[in-house]
């Protein structure tokens, strides 16, 4: 791998780079189009991690096999949902059991994983979420953090 002072050398007065040198230099150079990795960059992850308070978030995984109320505490957003079918389905998550205050339109899920549900539902008072059309064999993971309510 070239180096900044060994190419340097490569350019001086009356020297002419050999056709190995400008290749080396080439496959050290990075080009608009390559994509720059997290990991290449010096310091990054740590640096994002120290920006969060990990205090504040929750994780909480559930096992469900049927329809599913769940409680956001009082002070707390829940922020994503992340569902594990065990069959694809259309998923409903409502505030009213009943289903006439619609947190979000039906979902169509897929067995296994899917991706996150953003919900963004601020909890003044302890509030109820309905989750209807969960199959058997499902999980659910809900993200939520503490607010600081004034």
């Amino acid at each position: 791998m070239a180096y900044i002072d060994t190419v340097k050398q490569w350019f001086l007065r009356k020297k002419k780079p050999t056709q190995s040198q400008f290749h080396t230099l080439f496959d050290y150079l990075r080009w608009k189009d390559e994509a720059i990795t997290m990991a290449d960059i010096a310091g990054l992850v740590t640096a994002l991690v120290s920006k969060v308070n990990t205090n504040d978030y929750e994780g909480q995984l559930i096992e469900v096999n049927a329809d599913y109320t769940y409680t956001i505490p009082a002070g707390h957003l829940l922020e994503k949902m992340v569902v594990y079918m065990g069959t694809a389905d259309k998923i409903r998550i409502s505030k009213v059991s009943i289903g006439n205050e619609d947190v979000m339109p039906e979902l169509e899920q897929n067995a296994g994983w899917n991706n996150p549900i953003v919900l963004d539902e601020l909890a003044v008072a302890n509030t109820d979420l309905f989750i209807e059309g969960i199959t058997a064999g499902s999980k659910i993971c809900f993200i939520k953090r503490k607010i600081k309510m004034i």
